[in-house]
C-alpha cells in the first residue's frame, strides 16, 4: 500500500508554514495489492516534532494544550505514533470513525462515514491530562476533480468542500457546463451548492466574413469550372447536385471537382480557400461580387448589414377631402441578418437572413405622372452549426429574364404575311443565381497594448520607394527632424 501524508503546522505567534512528509508502507489484502490515499491534516498550537516512520508521530504535550485538527478520507486510516504509551483511547461518534489500539504507542484510525467527531487519547505518563483530536471525515474528491479537470480543461471552476457541503464557483461557458459539474459530484454524499455562472456573452464575440456575388449560370454552364482542394481528405459537403463526383483518384494529395448546380448549402473546410475558389471564378466572368462586409457581433445579440440605398415613394392618407401624400422611403440592395450563438465546444450556431433587393420598373406604377418603381427580392432563412474558422455557401436564389430583341426593317416589315421576311426576332435568356459564402470566427477584444503599430505611428517617414518595397528607412525621427 502507497499513501501520502500531508500535515499543516501552524505556530502560535508565529509564521504558518508547512511540513510534508511521504508515507510509504506495504500491506497485503486478501492477497491483493490496492493503493490507497492517506491525506490528514493536523493543526499544533506549538512546535511539533514530525519525523519519518510508519506513523505520524505525535506529541503529547502539543495535544494536551489544543486539540489537533484531523482530516480524513472515507473508509481511509491513518496510524498515529505517540512519544508516550498509551493508557486508552475514546471517540465521540463510532459511526463516524473509529480508534484501535494497535501497539501501546500507535493508534489505527478508521474513518467510516461523513461527519465530525473527537478522539480523546490518554497516556500512562500523565492520565489524568488527556489529548484530543477533532477529526472530520469528508469524501474523497481528488478523483472526481482530475477527472472534471479533464473533461472541462478551459473552464474556470473553484470546488471547495465545507463542513458536509460542496460548493462549485466561478465562471463557465456555459449552463449545460455547470449542470453536468455538479452532477458528477452527487455521489459523494456532501450537498452540492452549484454557484457556477455562465460567463457573460460579452465576453466572447463572432466575427462574419461575407462575400456576396452573384453568378452567370449561362457563362458557368459556358465555360465550367474545376474547384481544386490540395489535400489528402475530401471535405463533406451539405447539400444536393452541387458537386459532381471527385474525378479521377488522389495524386499528389489533390482531387479535382467539378463545380456545376449552385444550389443548397455547402461547407468548406479551413484549408480549402473559398476566397481562391471566388477568384477563379471572376477571372472566367462568370461572378460578380457584389459586397463583401466584415461584421463583428456579440454572442446571442442580432446584427445588420446594408449595402444599397433608399427609393422614395408615396404613401396616400385620409379620406375624402382630407387627402394627403407623404414620401416614405424603402431600403433595396444587399441585406444580411444574422445572430450568431457560441455552444458548447466554441462551435457557432448562426442564424441568416440574406437578401438582395433591387429596383424594377417594369413592375412599377404611376402615380400622378411620376414612375414608381418595384423591388425585385430574393431572400432566404436558415440555421447553421459550424466550427471557428469554417466556410459554409448558401446558394439557390435564382433569377430569371427572357429578353426578345426585334430588328426590323422600317416600312416592309409592316407588309402582311410577306413582313415577316423583312424582321428578325432574337430572343436573351439571362439566368443568374445569387451566392453567399461566409467565414465565421470566434474573437476576443485585446488591449491597445497589443495591437500591432500603425505605420508611422512609431515616428519614423518613409522617404522615397523604401516604404513601397517593405523596407524601414535609416531616417531620423519626426521630432529630430522638426529641430
Amino acid at each position: 500500500m502507497r499513501g501520502r501524508l500531508t500535515c499543516h503546522v501552524s505556530l502560535e505567534g508565529m509564521t504558518d508554514r508547512w511540513i510534508a512528509r511521504s508515507l510509504r508502507s506495504s500491506r497485503a489484502l486478501h492477497g491483493l495489492m490496492c493503493g490507497v490515499l492517506v491525506s490528514a491534516s493536523l493543526l499544533f498550537g506549538q512546535a511539533s516534532a514530525l519525523a519519518q516512520g510508519p506513523g505520524l508521530r505525535v506529541r503529547f504535550a502539543d495535544i494536551r494544550q489544543q486539540a489537533a485538527q484531523m482530516l480524513l478520507y472515507t473508509n481511509r486510516s491513518v496510524l498515529l505514533q505517540f512519544d508516550e504509551t498509551l493508557q486508552r483511547v475514546a471517540i465521540s461518534e463510532p459511526k463516524i470513525a473509529e480508534a484501535v489500539i494497535v501497539t501501546p504507542t500507535q493508534v489505527l484510525v478508521n474513518a467510516k462515514s461523513l461527519g465530525h467527531c473527537t478522539l480523546i487519547v490518554w497516556s500512562n505518563v500523565d492520565p489524568d491530562r488527556p489529548g484530543f483530536f477533532q477529526v472530520t471525515v469528508g469524501a474523497d474528491l481528488e478523483p472526481l476533480i482530475r477527472r472534471v479537470r479533464a473533461l472541462f480543461p478551459s473552464e474556470k471552476i473553484t470546488i471547495e468542500p465545507v463542513e458536509d457541503r460542496l460548493i462549485l464557483s466561478g465562471t463557465v461557458s456555459s449552463e449545460k457546463v455547470a449542470e453536468r459539474v455538479a452532477q458528477l459530484f452527487e455521489g459523494t454524499g456532501l450537498k452540492v451548492v452549484n454557484l457556477l455562472a455562465p460567463a457573460p456573452a460579452s465576453t466572447k464575440q463572432v466575427l462574419l466574413q461575407v462575400r456576396v456575388a452573384e453568378v452567370n449560370r449561362r457563362a458557368l454552364q459556358e465555360l465550367g469550372a474545376n474547384y481544386t482542394i490540395a489535400q489528402q481528405a475530401v471535405p463533406a459537403f451539405i447539400g444536393t447536385n452541387m458537386f459532381h463526383t471527385p474525378l479521377g483518384s488522389l495524386v499528389g494529395g489533390v482531387a479535382n471537382m467539378t463545380f456545376s448546380d449552385m444550389v443548397n448549402l455547402a461547407l468548406f473546410q479551413r484549408s480549402s480557400g473559398a476566397g481562391a475558389f471566388i477568384r477563379a471564378l471572376q477571372s472566367r466572368n462568370a461572378i460578380r461580387t457584389l459586397a463583401e462586409p466584415n461584421i463583428i457581433a456579440l454572442n446571442g445579440q442580432k446584427a445588420s448589414f446594408l449595402a444599397g440605398g433608399e427609393f422614395p415613394y408615396p404613401v396616400v392618407q385620409g379620406t375624402g377631402s382630407n387627402i394627403a401624400i407623404t414620401i416614405q422611403f424603402r431600403e433595396f440592395g444587399v441585406r444580411l441578418n444574422f445572430t450568431p450563438t457560441i455552444v458548447e465546444g466554441d462551435r457557432i450556431r448562426l442564424e441568416l437572413e440574406p437578401e438582395v433587393s433591387a429596383l424594377d420598373f417594369t413592375s412599377g406604377v404611376t402615380i400622378a405622372g411620376t414612375r414608381i418603381p418595384g423591388l425585385v427580392n430574393r431572400k432566404a432563412k436558415t440555421t447553421v452549426e459550424l466550427e471557428d474558422g469554417q466556410s459554409f455557401a448558401l446558394a439557390g436564389l435564382l433569377s430569371n429574364e427572357v429578353t426578345r430583341i426585334a430588328s426590323p426593317i422600317p416600312g416592309l416589315s409592316f407588309l402582311p404575311v410577306l413582313g415577316y421576311l423583312f424582321r428578325s426576332q432574337r430572343y436573351v435568356n439571362n439566368e443568374t443565381e445569387l451566392v453567399f459564402i461566409c467565414t465565421a470566427h470566434i474573437v476576443k477584444p485585446v488591449s491597445p497594448e497589443q495591437l500591432p503599430p500603425l505605420p508611422g505611428q512609431n515616428g519614423w517617414e518613409l522617404q522615397g520607394l523604401e516604404g513601397f518595397f517593405g523596407h524601414r528607412p535609416p531616417a531620423v525621427r519626426k521630432e529630430e527632424k522638426n529641430k
